[in-house]
């Protein structure tokens, strides 16, 4: 099967892995985008192979490091912004 982008293939990737977990019942984890944060900065501060090892092993064993689908679901929705609108000189919120 040949593909012209790489986003093609990597898309049929990401639909394979994500079939093959579902028939085998494998939960998706996630890394949190607070974990991303960190590791992103560890990056930046040029990090060693063993102290980024380090880092990884403690937020696992913290349960820290991924989301998986059932807690990603389970999250309240939460209003992340507010948005009103102006006619001329008048504002009349949005809700």
């Amino acid at each position: 099967m040949k593909y012209a982008t790489g986003s093609a293939f990597r898309q049929a990737l990401e639909e394979r892995i994500r079939d093959i977990h579902t028939e085998q019942n494998i939960p998706i984890v996630r890394l949190r985008k607070q974990v991303a944060d960190v590791l992103n900065r560890q990056f930046r501060t040029g990090i060693s192979n063993h102290q980024l090892a380090e880092l990884v092993v403690t937020l696992r064993a913290d349960d820290r490091l991924c989301s998986t689908n059932e807690e990603i679901e389970k999250r309240e929705p939460r209003i992340i912004c507010s948005l009103g609108l102006a006619s001329g000189n008048q504002i009349e919120p949005w809700i």
